[in-house]
Parts: C-alpha cells; structure tokens; sequence
C-alpha cells in the first residue's frame, strides 16, 4: 500500500497515553479483555507493529499469528513492570546483530538519527516475522545493494510526503 511507510511514523488517531509511535514499538502493553469472567482478564504483550489508529500485539504465550489489534475501544495500559514477562523477539536467521551482514529487507517503517547524526532504520526482515523487526543503522543495510534501494525509496517517499505537507 503506497504511503503505508509515512502513515507508520505518527500516530495521531490513536492516543498512545504519552508515548510517541517510535518509542511504542517494542514497548510492553497490559490489555484487560472480558472472558464472561467476574472480572477481566489481564493479558501482557509486546508491541510489534504501529499503524495511526492501532498497534498490533504479541501476547505472552502466544504465536505473533495470535496477536491482536490493539486501539482506543479496549482497555489497556503500558507496563514498566520488571519482572513482567513479556515475549521476547528471538534472533531470526535474517536479524542483524554487530558484525553481522544484514539480511534482506522486506520493509522499512520508521527511521531515526542519533546525536551524532547517523541514520537507523526500523525494518521487517523478509521472510520472519513483524516479532523480528528491530533498528538496524544504515551503514549495515548498506552493504546489500537490494536494503539500499530500499532505504532510498523510503527517504524519497518520506521527503515527497514532507513536501506535500503530510
């Protein structure tokens, strides 16, 4: 879906309680859902993909294919619990760690820069799953011609869209 990228960088119709849609992903979420119960159930997951009107995400337990949708009808809360155990994304053969080739990407969503200017990029691996996801740096994607392409379209899609005032 064209523009999908941009749409992901802010998330305006959702109120994230305090939290920017960077800072949302990989975040902790505790979602109270009724189960017929006296009262309603407490479920703890792992922010995995941000959308403007929704977050999806992956419960402890749970397969990412069972996660949920996630907006403002449901209950829900951030968790800064230390002990809480929440889903932890698992080195998927594609991830990239330090010294390490970067796989192939399958899309970027976010970006960032750190004081010193350098470029990050918050990218699905292709062929793992959104759990997998992580901030990669530039200068690593680069090194495949293929996630260079990518990182290049992104940026012209994300100034075009500047430009046009989104």
């Amino acid at each position: 879906m064209p523009g999908r990228e941009v749409a992901s960088l802010s998330c305006k119709s959702m109120g994230l309680k305090g939290v920017d849609a960077e800072d949302a992903l990989a975040k902790t979420m505790r979602v109270l859902y009724d189960e017929g119960g006296p009262s309603p159930v407490p479920y703890l997951g792992l922010v995995v993909y941000v959308e403007p009107s929704r977050v999806y995400v992956v419960f402890d337990g749970f397969d990412e294919a069972e996660g949920a949708w996630v907006d403002d009808s449901d209950d829900w809360t951030w968790s800064d619990d230390p002990e809480a155990k929440v889903p932890v994304p698992a080195a998927a053969p594609p991830a990239w760690s330090e010294g390490r080739p970067a796989g192939l990407v399958d899309k970027i969503y976010l970006h960032r820069s750190n004081e010193e200017g350098q470029l990050s990029f918050f990218v699905k691996w292709k062929e793992a799953a959104h759990l997998h996801s992580q901030w990669v740096p530039s200068v690593a994607l680069e090194a495949e011609p293929a996630n260079k392409q990518r990182m290049q379209r992104y940026l012209k899609a994300l100034t075009a869209a500047e430009a046009a005032g989104g």
